[in-house]
């Protein structure tokens, strides 16, 4: 093992009551870059708000309080993460669910920069 040197040994993280936990999987088998944005945000908001068994109740007029999501786009990102097996949801309760074998891809992920793809539109060509 490494011999990682403990940067603030005063601030040393501990579980202290309810505790949100993210496996290292989700980044390193590419859950993290599977989703967009909004799908982050939300997936991110049940670990935080969910009990030791992934559920929970919130409603959608609290989530978008917590997140900023949109409430137009709210519904969309939760069934997306629904379809990519990382939430089960029987209204008004939402489980967050053990991590599937390998991320389910969508609409991947584009490299390319936002501002090229959008003069690239705007241009007329699909280079």
């Amino acid at each position: 093992m490494r011999n990682i040197p403990i940067l603030d040994r005063g601030r040393i993280r501990c579980v202290d009551g309810s505790f949100g936990f993210i496996p290292h999987r989700f980044l390193s088998d590419g859950f993290f870059a599977s989703l967009n944005h909004d799908e982050l945000i939300l997936y991110f908001f049940w670990i935080l708000a969910s009990d030791r068994f992934g559920m929970s109740f919130y409603g959608d007029k609290a989530i978008v309080k917590h997140t900023g999501i949109e409430s137009v786009n709210l519904g969309e990102a939760r069934n997306s993460l629904v379809s990519k097996s990382l939430i089960a949801f029987k209204p008004p309760f939402v489980q967050v669910l053990q991590l599937p074998a390998g991320p389910v891809i969508n609409n991947p992920v584009s490299t390319e920069h936002p501002a090229r793809r959008i003069l690239r539109s705007l241009q007329g060509g699909t280079r």
